[in-house]
């Protein structure tokens, strides 16, 4: 840069700064991209090239579309705009067209944008160039998709590949032409300098600052070229990456939604089958017994009041675990206070729940929402049906990312040596939480009381 700003100004002085932004602009070094691209707009105005303004200023707004900042690419745009939308130049008018199509989708300008690509396919049909046919298409492809119109979208990117794989024939050949170009730039430096040589004794100054102003242009223009062959090349294996990343996350959402169905079709089987055999056959008992036992009917109705109440709490927990609405940690610790308040009401145990929430409401998958509720289920159940506690307690605490399910009884207890064979459920409780990648902890004694206690780093 201080070598160039003792070179007199000139064309080539402001089409050198205007081939460094664009190298800039390449290696992902914004600032100093927009601020050399300036410097040569400056030059290119106060020289009165106003076809040069017009590109330079479609160089700062791809700066500008890159960095996402696409009000300041549309006023960029819009100012080359006298220059360049009727420009005879019909090639890089489909460049314009495509550029400014690129920034009104950024604003979302979709019909514009729609317009506009349509009348860049045009040219490039016209120009018979599979390049900028493929550029087109694939803008219309984005811009379908955005609009939820996935029909063209998918006919788009058709287009867009049969033109890409016509562009890629010809690649070598562009290579060749450009080896030639290279050359014939090489010998006509090479020719220029001898001139210089020439004239060394009369104008050495003078020689010298056009030989650094030659030095500078061929090695900018040759960065030039090699950027954008291996930006090309990047962009061909970015494409078929992405390909790949989307089939691979349509698999594995597929595989999950089967998990979901599958655990949903068990805990229906398994919790709502086993209710409404029992209701089943208390009806049929009282029915038998109606006339000839009619003192028994009170228990029998009993019976089938708290069975309905267990199926009606099995289904409320079915239809919660597949609620895409309530998929959060705030949703998951309210769950566990309403399903612990429904079960031990009316049991005569005397119970308190620590319910508490800190920070941000984190999302959960669903399996990891089914896995943790019941285990906090399982937990309490055990404490209910299985210890003859008094007093129950019970944790459901999320603070600083950490969650803490915990469930402590002063019941009967339990000797954890003999319990290795987990007869009682707590083998399939460790087995759930491992899946989470939590701690399944359990402190118990006979005649001591049992605390079962879950702890899980949530993800973000």
């Amino acid at each position: 840069m201080s070598i160039l700003d003792t070179l007199p100004v000139d064309g080539n002085l402001a089409n050198t700064y205007s081939g460094l932004g664009t190298i800039l602009c390449y290696d992902a070094k914004m600032d100093s991209a927009l601020l050399v691209q300036h410097k040569a707009l400056h030059l290119y105005n106060e020289l009165d090239m106003k076809s040069h303004a017009a590109l330079c200023q479609m160089d700062i707004a791809e700066v500008f579309i890159k960095e996402t900042l696409f009000d300041s690419a549309l006023h960029y745009l819009d100012l080359a705009r006298s220059e360049l939308h009727n420009d005879e130049n019909l090639g890089q008018r489909c460049i314009y067209l495509g550029q400014l199509a690129r920034a009104l989708c950024g604003v979302g300008r979709y019909d514009e944008a729609v317009s506009i690509l349509l009348e860049a396919e045009r040219i490039a049909l016209e120009l018979e160039n599979d390049e900028y046919q493929s550029r087109t298409y694939e803008l219309l492809a984005l811009v379908a998709s955005a609009r939820g119109n996935n029909a063209s979208a998918l006919s788009y990117q058709d287009k867009e590949r049969v033109a890409l794989i016509r562009d890629l024939d010809i690649v070598k050949t562009q290579e060749i032409t450009e080896v030639r170009m290279e050359g014939e730039q090489e010998a006509k430096a090479a020719k220029a300098q001898q001139l210089m040589d020439t004239e060394k004794r009369h104008k050495r100054n003078a020689v010298l600052g056009v030989g650094r102003l030659v030095v500078l242009a061929a090695l900018a223009l040759g960065l030039y070229r090699k950027s954008r062959r291996t930006a090309h090349a990047m962009h061909v294996k970015n494409q078929e990456l992405t390909r790949a990343q989307d089939e691979l996350i349509r698999s594995e959402k597929q595989r999950e939604a089967s998990e979901v169905r599958t655990h949903i079709a068990r805990d229906v089987h398994d919790q709502l089958g086993s209710d409404l055999t029992k209701l089943a056959m208390l009806g049929g008992e009282v029915r038998a017994t109606a006339k000839d036992d009619p003192a028994s009917m009170p228990a029998r109705a009993a019976d089938i009041e708290r069975i309905a109440g267990e199926a009606n709490r099995s289904l409320s927990d079915i239809v919660w675990g597949v609620d895409p609405q309530r998929d959060t940690t705030a949703d998951l610790v309210e769950q566990v206070r309403t399903y612990s308040e429904s079960l031990l009401k009316g049991t005569g145990i005397v119970y308190r729940i620590d319910r508490r929430h800190d920070g941000d409401h984190r999302p959960l998958n669903p399996g990891m929402k089914r896995d943790l509720y019941l285990l906090k289920r399982g937990a309490l159940n055990n404490a209910l049906w299985y210890a003859h506690a008094d007093h129950v307690d019970m944790e459901c605490i999320l603070a600083n990312g950490h969650l803490l399910l915990a469930v402590a009884d002063d019941g009967a207890g339990f000797d954890l040596d003999r319990a290795s064979r987990m007869g009682n459920g707590l083998s399939s409780m460790r087995a759930r939480l491992q899946r989470t990648g939590g701690r399944f902890l359990v402190d118990s004694s006979i005649g001591k009381g049992t605390r079962i206690s879950l702890k899980l780093e949530l993800p973000n």
